[in-house]
């Protein structure tokens, strides 16, 4: 399969690059797959989809602030650096600006913390620090990181890279776990007055975590999709939650999964649901793109992804491929916004 087939042409006027002013009054495009339509509604009308004792969960990964602006002791220069992930609380991996100017050993500092240079590792670097230094931390010193497309537009529009609304519209009202270095988008849409409406309807929420890394949004690489390997990502679902899944299962109702992480966690819990049932923690590097057969995922809330990526091969799987370049095509035409501050779409 050619990642080509995923690709499309996107007028830059459609990329978002800020948020709408009320979460869940973004535009909403209904996909139905079996009778192949669309339904253009408001986000927050999505509870008319719902019915009691449908199960919708969602991904309570908080974004940290994990782009960081160290000095290089030998030059005084600023390096740009996103921090990955930790190996320990003394060691972590980055994606650095510039890294090829870094010299094993060189190090870097930022307020007290000193960072030393260890190892290029498959285009990472690999540092060490002088004290304890973890996610917590990170809050506390630096900046939200936003995606490339988002930051390259404003900077054209003559606007600050990073703004203070950020801080708060580029988090989910319900984030609690940090971890990710990207948002779980999809549920950027919902509302703590959506959520309370959804539960007196009686369905059950339910939340898993999953820490957004470089597996969600690194580009498809290869030319040949079966090629490509995700990075693993850090995953939780409780005994709990699975539980209400099968009951709801039994019952006959839908499991709807809000973005392509809680998607991605779900079917790695139940490609072996009995091996699975206590729980899981730990990391899942799932790739899942057309052909790939669906355990659990009954619907799915989702963004308009970026072409020839991990996302769009995701929806592509679960709507067909077919099915939702006619909807990119319909999404476009009608001018819906796209990409993490964009609209959303309903796949049921």
């Amino acid at each position: 399969m050619d990642i080509k087939e995923f690709d499309f042409e996107l007028p830059e006027e459609l990329i978002a690059h800020t948020p709408v002013e009320k979460r869940d009054e973004c535009r909403l495009l209904v996909l139905r797959r079996k009778e192949r339509t669309f339904e253009e509604r408001i986000f927050k009308e999505v509870i008319e989809y719902l019915v009691p004792g449908d199960v919708l969960v969602l991904n309570n990964s908080r974004v940290v602030k994990s782009r960081i602006f160290p000095i290089l002791e030998r030059s005084g220069k600023h390096f740009e650096m996103l921090i990955t992930g930790f190996i320990s609380d003394r060691e972590f991996v980055a994606l650095v600006k510039n890294l090829r100017r870094l010299r094993v050993g060189d190090v870097l500092r930022l307020d007290r913390y000193e960072f030393r240079f260890v190892k290029l590792e498959k285009g990472m670097g690999v540092f060490e620090t002088n004290i304890p230094f973890s996610y917590k931390y990170l809050d506390l010193i630096r900046e939200i990181p936003l995606p490339p497309y988002i930051e390259k537009k404003r900077e054209r529009l003559m606007m600050p890279r990073v703004m203070d609304i950020d801080e708060i519209f580029y988090q989910t009202v319900y984030s609690s776990v940090a971890g990710s270095i990207a948002s779980p988008t999809a549920g950027l849409h919902f509302t703590e007055e959506l959520l309370k409406k959804i539960e007196e309807k009686g369905v059950l929420i339910r939340y898993i975590t999953l820490h957004v890394g470089l597996g969600t949004f690194e580009p498809v690489r290869t030319e040949k999709v079966e090629d490509f390997k995700l990075k693993g990502e850090y995953m939780e679902v409780s005994k709990e939650v699975i539980n209400d899944i099968l009951l709801s299962k039994q019952r006959g109702n839908k499991v709807i999964a809000v973005g392509t992480t809680v998607v991605r966690a779900l079917e790695t819990v139940f490609r072996d649901v009995e091996k699975n049932i206590e729980g899981f923690s730990g990391m899942t590097d799932i790739f899942i793109y057309p052909g790939f057969e669906f355990k659990v995922v009954d619907a799915m809330i989702t963004n308009f992804h970026l072409p020839k990526s991990s996302l769009i091969l995701l929806v592509s799987a679960f709507a067909g491929k077919d099915l939702i370049m006619d909807a990119y095509r319909y999404a476009i035409d009608r001018k819906f916004r796209f990409y993490s501050y964009g609209d959303a779409m309903f796949i049921i």
